[in-house]
């Protein structure tokens, strides 16, 4: 299965890479998702006890959303201005997707009998975070072959590498913060699985 959806994100890939006003596109649809990671992950750091890992996360993910903007122009001397509709691939989806995974996580701790707002937010970014760190850290991967592959001039490789690390944090406090993470994990990992799945399938109708 693992195989399969790769060869299937492989096929979107190429199309797009293949296309550098679609690549361009792309990387800004890229870039608005990592933007929107950075603001929610913004919200906590007016929290007393934010720690100095988080403040690495927050700037991690803005400095993301900017190093892969300022990808587009090598595809597009002029860039693309802003994240406007036109600009994104999927925009429904896209915009949607980070919003609804936090809402789904939020609610299923709600029901798991956490009741401290408070510790909603933080358990929910370690969730939401977690979730997509794994998408992330094999979606980078994929791109940063077939980039190689198709000999662009676009590269990911420093994105990745943030990933790795931002995983590796999150799996360390998900099991100092969390009871039971690997049951939390388990339901925001299948959450995050079914909003990408209505990504990815928005971008291919789009691109056929």
């Amino acid at each position: 299965m693992y195989s399969k959806t790769n060869s299937r994100i492989t096929a979107v890939l190429e199309k797009i890479i293949d296309n550098p006003e679609k690549h361009a596109k792309f990387l800004n649809t890229l870039s608005f998702l990592e933007n929107t990671g950075a603001r929610k992950i913004s919200a906590l750091l007016s929290d007393p006890t934010t720690s100095i890992l988080i403040l690495k996360h927050a700037s991690e993910e803005s400095r993301h959303a900017y190093y892969i903007k300022r990808q587009i122009l090598k595809l597009n001397g002029a860039g693309l201005p802003d994240f406007r509709t036109e600009f994104l691939f999927a925009p429904k989806e896209t915009r949607r997707y980070l919003r609804l995974l936090e809402l789904t996580i939020s609610r299923h701790l709600k029901k798991n009998g956490l009741d401290d707002l408070q510790k909603i937010r933080f358990a929910s970014y370690l969730l939401v975070t977690y979730s997509i760190e794994c998408r992330a850290e094999s979606f980078y991967s994929l791109y940063q072959s077939v980039l190689k592959e198709r000999k662009s001039k676009i590269s990911v490789q420093s994105v990745l590498a943030d990933e790795k690390n931002h995983l590796k944090y999150i799996r360390d406090e998900l099991e100092k913060k969390i009871s039971d993470p690997e049951k939390y994990s388990e339901f925001a990992c299948a959450a995050e699985k079914d909003l990408n799945e209505k990504w990815l399938r928005a971008i291919e109708i789009e691109l056929n």
